[in-house]
């Protein structure tokens, strides 16, 4: 995450509001029939954004997209970690839910593929951020725009480039909102807004509301161009936020975000309850008839699109068990620790012998870059289950003096 002046972002993203609102936003989106299938995707990643924003603020371009579209509420990832040193850190710039999202799979090594790797070469793909932190997922695109600046910038490049280029794929990534976040969590004790990103004058909660009116304002200009009626949006986080700020690895929130789906293909006037971000490749792929990589381990949110049938049974909550491992194991990790810490017991060396064996079996977010030696995300998730079990049956009879 880049480091930015909060009061210049927020001066910026004013004068931002004043200009989008004097363009008439206002009147709502462009009413237009959708065609069946979409010959445009457009990836719309607005850094952060809470699963809680639906009731904290209005936000409505988005919530107009939910009345004629697609929702799901929760949208499950792992922790938002993002090493900057190590293996991981080798193999990529960014945070490590961002090759999660455009691989389908949780399971990331030096021979993914990326989803919109499909479309290349035989279909245009382009890529543009407001940042230059994501440079490692660049491979395989005809257009990459990354660069500082604000989320204005990256909305008008993208829309120049969808009149230039007209790509079958497009991801757009808005920062500023995650900026936010971060901004809110290290503000000076005297502003009313340090650690609230729902605070009506947050840096976090301005500029969730500007990535809103910018959304409406790039989808105003593709129907300008005579593009909106054969596009699809596909809109998400790459991770959630604390109410507090940024996305800590201890708490839940940071790895919930939200999705909502409208367009050309995209089924009217539909709620999911839960996703996982996995899946949003395989489903942008399955709109655009485009095979999704070998290995990716994601669903087609299939109740999200226009003439599929719905999945027969729910979606497995994978990540949500995998996440409550985590933070399960972490807790009783530490309280094992302490109480083996205060033993006096004669054995207490053989006791942190086997506790660290149970640790060296648990495979949390920290280890990461081990987890592509699990085949599936069942075996991992029984992995860690065990790891668990183990830990809980060892912390039972420890002794007394321990206790």
């Amino acid at each position: 995450m880049l480091e930015r002046n909060p009061w210049k972002t927020c001066i910026v993203i004013l004068a931002t509001l004043v200009l989008i609102g004097a363009a008439g936003l206002e009147a709502g989106l462009p009413q237009v029939k959708f065609a069946a299938k979409p010959a445009h995707a457009v990836l719309v990643v607005i850094d952060g954004i809470s699963y809680k924003a639906w009731d904290k603020m209005d936000l409505p371009v988005l919530d107009e997209m939910i009345s004629s579209g697609t929702m799901v509420k929760q949208v499950f990832l792992p922790p938002a970690a993002h090493p900057h040193e190590g293996p991981y850190a080798k193999l990529h710039t960014c945070s490590i839910p961002n090759p999660i999202l455009m691989a389908g799979t949780i399971f990331i090594d030096d021979r993914t593929i990326y989803f919109n790797e499909q479309f290349f070469p035989k279909l245009t793909a382009g890529f543009v951020v407001n940042a230059i932190d994501y440079r490692s997922l660049t491979r395989n695109y005809h257009y990459v725009h990354q660069k500082g600046g604000t989320d204005a910038d990256a909305a008008e490049t993208a829309l120049k480039f969808m009149d230039m280029g007209r790509p079958a794929f497009l991801s757009l990534h808005l920062q500023d909102t995650g900026e936010g976040g971060a901004a809110t969590m290290r503000g000076t004790k005297d502003v009313p807004w340090k650690n609230d990103i729902w605070h009506p004058e947050s840096p976090y909660r301005l500029n969730l509301s500007t990535a809103d009116l910018l959304l409406g304002e790039f989808i105003q200009g593709l129907a300008r161009l005579g593009l909106l009626e054969t596009t699809a949006f596909i809109v998400v986080g790459d991770h959630g936020q604390a109410d507090t700020g940024w996305h800590p690895l201890e708490l839940w929130d940071p790895a919930v975000t939200t999705a909502v789906l409208w367009g050309a293909g995209i089924r009217s006037k539909a709620v999911i309850d839960y996703a996982e971000l996995i899946d949003i490749g395989p489903t942008i792929c399955a709109l655009m008839g485009v095979s999704a990589p070998a290995t990716a381990l994601g669903v087609v949110i299939k109740e999200a699109l226009t003439g599929a049938a719905p999945a027969p049974t729910p979606r497995p909550r994978l990540q949500e068990n995998m996440n409550g491992q985590f933070r399960d194991f972490r807790a009783m990790k530490a309280a094992v620790a302490e109480l083996l810490e205060r033993s006096d017991s004669p054995a207490k060396g053989l006791l942190y012998s086997r506790f660290n064996n149970i640790v060296r079996n648990f495979y949390g977010i920290e280890r990461f870059i081990e987890w592509p030696r699990f085949k599936t995300v069942d075996e991992l998730v029984e992995q860690n289950g065990k790891a668990l079990k183990d830990l809980q049956v060892f912390s039972a009879p420890l002794p007394a003096s321990a206790k």
